[in-house]
């Protein structure tokens, strides 16, 4: 018999918790987030977590109007787009 700490344990799981629903559903998150970063898009989720951590008071706005806000902001600029 081998000693406790040299037992390999075998799951189906590979050592995720959750089932493989929940496990694609979280890639798909980091995915999306991924792609909107790359793309220079808002990430809503983001902005209310840091609002929470650092102002934790402050109730959120909701996602339309923090799109509207980040719109605004990217295309009101002169001179900011090369093209």
């Amino acid at each position: 018999m081998l000693p406790s700490h040299l037992v390999v344990h075998i799951s189906s799981d590979h050592g995720t918790p959750g089932s493989w629903p929940q496990r694609a559903l979280q890639f798909l998150r980091h995915a999306g987030r991924a792609l909107r970063t790359i793309l220079g898009a808002p990430d809503y989720e983001a902005y209310v977590e840091r609002l929470a951590a650092i102002h934790p008071q402050t109730i959120p706005i909701n996602r339309a109007e923090f799109a509207a806000q980040h719109l605004e902001k990217r295309f009101s600029t002169p001179g900011s787009r090369c093209c």
